[in-house]
């Protein structure tokens, strides 16, 4: 009696390891079902320049969830995005690094640890459109509700050099920070957001006052984002 017991509970815990394992397989690859549906071209990479800076968000790939256009998410991804040339990239199981085609409605990385530094969860989007359309603008969703919502545009350009008599070029790439307003958050345009009290409060309309006593209030400079922020979830919450 004992030994039958002992054997349906090891028979048990094998079970749940290869369930648990398979499971965690699914998922880590970003679950069979997101390879099998998206559609993806291989990205070949030429690199014929030494890099000084980067063109990606991360240099790793990271797990993240996608979510498409039709409404269908997708958790545990390992994605990347490349915001020089504004490409969505993911792997599959043999390493084949491809970029999406599908459209994709945004991506949400989880929260990320690389070379000991914590990065917390962020999520990247196009305004009402697809977020890899051609020539559109990638944007962090910073705060958002249906009242407004404040994005951050993170651009990357590159300058080439070369040093006399040398063969190699030397790609410098730089990364910039624009913040962008849309007011209420269907507006289809979006407003610039300037870092200072008079050209924020004016985004806000019959609420200028309102936003003006609380900055004043919160003594808030407007100059970081997280004063921006705070500025915004209280214009949402009026």
């Amino acid at each position: 009696m004992l030994r039958h017991y002992i054997l349906s509970i090891i028979a048990l815990a094998s079970f749940y390891c290869s369930y648990s394992q398979n499971n965690f397989d699914l998922n880590a690859n970003g679950g069979n079902a997101f390879v099998n549906d998206i559609n993806g071209r291989p990205m070949y990479l030429k690199t014929e320049y030494i890099a000084e800076g980067s063109p990606y968000l991360y240099e790793e790939y990271c797990m993240a969830e996608v979510t498409l256009m039709d409404g269908k998410v997708y958790p545990n991804v390992k994605a990347k995005i490349n915001l020089e040339e504004k490409l969505l990239l993911y792997t599959l199981d043999n390493g084949t690094e491809m970029i999406m085609t599908s459209p994709v409605k945004k991506i949400k990385f989880y929260n990320y640890v690389s070379n000991g530094v914590a990065y917390p969860e962020r999520t990247f989007q196009g305004h009402l459109t697809a977020l890899n359309a051609e020539g559109t603008a990638i944007y962090e969703v910073i705060a958002e509700d249906s009242a407004a919502t404040l994005l951050k545009q993170i651009t990357v350009t590159y300058n080439d050099s070369k040093g006399y008599g040398q063969a190699t070029i030397t790609r410098i790439f730089k990364k910039a920070e624009n913040y962008f307003a849309a007011i209420p958050s269907q507006n289809k345009e979006l407003r610039k957001v300037e870092k200072n009290k008079s050209a924020l409060t004016s985004l806000f309309g019959s609420k200028a006052a309102a936003i003006s006593a609380f900055i004043e209030q919160k003594k808030l400079k407007c100059k970081s984002e997280e004063d921006l922020t705070e500025v915004f979830r209280y214009y949402c919450s009026l």
